[in-house]
């Protein structure tokens, strides 16, 4: 401030774009793009595992893997869209993987942290 007098100065921030968005259908239940969310991460007795596939014609699994890559347990997924809950007391505390697969390939993994 100099005097009574307050001084300022404008200045413009421009943010990068954060990619491309995802869209929402007419139904509002199918996100145009592959996603596998796990929460709550890390767990302790249960978590669940939220996915979409974008490809609704493809065979769909999400399976759980030790660290190692053994593995552990698969849901065979019917529906495009939906919630696998994972009981955590049926394997010992550490790291795991949760690997999203179409057509037996994998599309996406995701990380499991269980605490007992």
């Amino acid at each position: 401030m100099k005097g009574n007098k307050s001084c300022y100065k404008e200045i413009e921030i421009q943010f990068p774009s954060c990619g491309t968005g995802r869209t929402v259908n007419e139904d509002m239940l199918v996100v145009e793009d592959n996603v596998l969310i796990v929460a709550p991460n890390p767990a302790i007795e249960t978590t669940k595992v939220l996915y979409n596939y974008k490809n609704k014609d493809a065979a769909k699994t999400i399976e759980i893997r030790d660290m190692q890559g053994r593995f552990l347990n698969v849901w065979e997924v019917k529906n495009q869209t939906g919630t696998i809950e994972v009981d955590c007391t049926r394997y010992a505390g550490g790291q795991y993987f949760i690997v999203m697969k179409e057509n037996d390939a994998v599309i996406k993994k995701a990380r499991l942290l269980i605490q007992h």
